[in-house]
Order: structure tokens, then C-alpha cells, then sequence
């Protein structure tokens, strides 16, 4: 039984209208979060396959505690309305987060072991790179402008 179900069965205080509502949402709700948990078993299987040397069997490094735990904090403030990206890790033991529609239009978020978020994008006729120290506002706001560059068709990319 769902949590959903048992708050519908067991909340008499709560009219038939809003249960409705409810239940109607809930599948929707459920379908995200589980597009999320999905990406952090994703990412927790990378990190830990790339966690020893060599694991790619061309002398790939690595991932070290301080790249997961940024690539954790990113995921974690991820916008559930945002298309999901890709779950990368590079031979020099970086986690890539990868929104790819064609080879011109690419934008991509890599954590290494100081935590600091590299990110960079070709959006068509412009490009954006930079450097965030720790996973913040500002990192998540070009996120979400390379997100809207990326994907114009998608009005639930907001910053």
C-alpha cells in the first residue's frame, strides 16, 4: 500500500474533493521522486564502481569522498521540473552531470575532489563556462538558464 493510499484511508478530517485530488497527483508525485531515487542509485553505483584505481582498466583515478558529496549536495538541489540528465564519471575520477539534446546543444556540470562545480555548454549560437566554489545559488541559476537554452519546448525550466 502506498503512502498515499493509507493518508486518503486514515485522514477523516480531509474532504472528498482534496483526497481526490490526492490521489490524482499522487502518481505524478510518486513518478518524480522515483525518477530521482533512480539518479541517486545511479549516481551511487558510478561513484562506487570509479572508486578504486584503474577502474576502467586505461589507469582511470579514483572517485574520491569529496567529489560524491558534491555530486550528492547537486543532486539533491536538482529541480524535480528539470529534464534528468546523464550520470557520468570521467578518468580523472569527476563526476559529469550531462544534458545532451544534439552535439550542438550540450551542457554539462562536473564535481571533482575540492567540491567545486565546473560547468560548461555549447547552447546553440552561445556558450557558457565557469566555476562555482560550492553547489549554490548562482550554480543553480545557470543550470536552470542552460536548461531553459536547451530544451525552449520545456516551460517548467525556471531558475
Amino acid at each position: 500500500m502506498s503512502a498515499t493510499a493509507t493518508l486518503v484511508a486514515f485522514d477523516p478530517g480531509v474532504s472528498d474533493d482534496a483526497q481526490a485530488l490526492r490521489a490524482r497527483l499522487a502518481p505524478e508525485d510518486s513518478s518524480v521522486a522515483a525518477t530521482y531515487q533512480g539518479l541517486a542509485w545511479e549516481l551511487q553505483e558510478a561513484a562506487l564502481e570509479a572508486a578504486v584505481p584503474n577502474w576502467d582498466g586505461y589507469g582511470g583515478k579514483p572517485v574520491e569522498r569529496g567529489t560524491a558529496i558534491a555530486a550528492r549536495a547537486f543532486l539533491r538541489a536538482l529541480q524535480p521540473t528539470w529534464p534528468m540528465p546523464k550520470i557520468l564519471v570521467d578518468a580523472d575520477g569527476d563526476i559529469w552531470f550531462q544534458w545532451q539534446r544534439d552535439s550542438s546543444r550540450t551542457f554539462a556540470v562536473a564535481f571533482g575532489p575540492s567540491g567545486a562545480a565546473h560547468y560548461a555548454g555549447l547552447l546553440g549560437r552561445s556558450r557558457t563556462h565557469g566555476e562555482e566554489t560550492t553547489v549554490n545559488e548562482r550554480l543553480l541559476e545557470v543550470v536552470a538558464r542552460s536548461l531553459a537554452e536547451l530544451y525552449p519546448d520545456a516551460l517548467r525550466v525556471t531558475a
